[in-house]
């Protein structure tokens, strides 16, 4: 349908953070990036932006509580972590 314009909503769910500006922070620990991306100032509602709460909880009964609200999936980082590139 040529012309036609139709809204998606589209959100992003950031994680984590790699780079601050001109900083580099993948050798920084997770607790250190996660706090530059709570501290960018964005307008979650018109950016589309969100930022997952932090647990801290044993990881089997995340996954567990995610499933009973028909969550996708879980993301696990440790505290301490820096950032290493592909899956682990």
């Amino acid at each position: 349908m040529m012309g036609s314009r139709e809204s998606v909503l589209v959100e992003l769910y950031a994680f984590d953070v790699l780079s601050g500006g001109s900083r580099e922070l993948v050798g920084q620990p997770w607790e250190q990036r996660r706090s530059v991306l709570e501290d960018l100032e964005l307008d979650l509602k018109t950016d589309g932006l969100v930022r997952p709460v932090v647990y801290s909880a044993d990881g089997v009964a995340m996954q567990q509580a995610g499933s009973k609200v028909g969550a996708e999936g879980t993301v696990s980082k440790q505290r301490r972590s820096t950032y290493r590139p592909g899956r682990s």
